[in-house]
């Protein structure tokens, strides 16, 4: 079993750009909940 090697390119930024959005948008809907109720 060889261990994979992980390309550093466009993939890596742009899922780098998913989990930031992700994240951001958990703590928009978490701060919205939380002065709506």
């Amino acid at each position: 079993m060889q261990p994979q090697v992980v390309q550093v390119g466009p993939n890596l930024w742009v899922e780098i750009g998913v989990y930031s959005a992700c994240t951001t948008g958990v703590k928009v809907v978490a701060s919205v909940n939380m002065y709506t109720h």
